[in-house]
């Protein structure tokens, strides 16, 4: 059988997979580098689903620029997020925390500003005065270079040399990502924050909406659950928005006065 063929009957397989999963069946892949791509879509109800299968290497015609300093210091917050969010090999995840961060923000400076705020722990200026439980402890020291265990690093040196490759393969995508040579969207619409899947029913108790996401490497469940913010919380959002607007207008000497930005709830440790 050729490989075309190959090709043809596996994204057969993906359409009706998406059919089969109608209630979790939306993302896409998409490269910016010319790509020897075929595309499937599958429409499930109000949801699609869009899968990219590379059946080559990149087809380059063009080096791409160097990163900048900005983009460089973003993909280590947002690898450094992911980590912390689902370990190291969750690519899925960590595209989903980009997606999220983009609904707040257009580009790469605003989106490391919203991550700042939403997290509690792994990207915040300061390390916290107790450390949470989880990953943040050890995860928010992982560094580009990768070649030793980071800070507070839980195992062995042996342990972290087998699987600091996995550091760089997600440090280096997280770098793609920002660059916009890769764009992978796991999450239909526009999702706002998350959260682990284990809080699922009290996030959705609390008014949180979910939003459809998949994983497009596997067609699996990510790790987290992406939401809308529940009617509450926008709100809330938009009463705090009207005040720093206020201070503002009534004291534009003094930003200070403005309303501070909370943590992001629920997730974003």
């Amino acid at each position: 059988m050729s490989e075309r063929s190959l090709v043809r009957g596996f994204l057969i397989f993906l359409l009706f997979l998406g059919g089969a999963v109608c209630g979790n069946c939306w993302g896409s892949i998409a490269h910016s580098e010319p790509r020897a791509v075929s595309t499937a879509v599958a429409v499930c109800g109000e949801e699609s689903v869009s899968v990219e299968l590379v059946t080559g290497p990149a087809l380059v015609t063009e080096k791409s620029p160097a990163p900048t300093g900005v983009e460089i210091f973003a993909a280590l917050l947002l690898a450094r997020y992911g980590a912390n969010e689902a370990g190291l090999d969750a690519r899925a995840d960590l595209a989903m925390i980009w997606q999220v961060a983009g609904t707040h923000a257009d580009d790469v400076e605003g989106r490391v500003r919203w991550l700042r705020r939403h997290s509690r722990c792994v990207v915040t200026e300061e390390p916290p005065a107790t450390w949470p439980p989880g990953n943040c402890r050890w995860a928010r020291f992982l560094t580009i270079e990768g070649s030793s265990p980071p800070q507070n690093w839980p195992g062995a040196a042996e342990a972290w040399a087998q699987v600091e490759p996995a550091w760089d393969d997600l440090f280096a995508f997280a770098l793609r990502l920002v660059r916009g040579l890769e764009i992978v969207l796991p999450c239909a619409g526009h999702p706002q924050t998350w959260d682990g899947r284990r809080w699922m029913d009290e996030r959705l108790a609390e008014g949180y909406i979910e939003i459809p996401c998949f994983d497009p490497f596997t067609t699996g469940e990510l790790a987290n659950v992406a939401y809308r913010y529940p009617h509450w919380r926008v709100t809330a959002e938009r009463r705090r928005a009207r005040a720093s607007t206020l201070a503002l207008s009534l004291a534009p000497e003094t930003p200070a006065l403005m309303a501070a930005q909370p943590a992001d709830a629920p997730g974003g440790s």
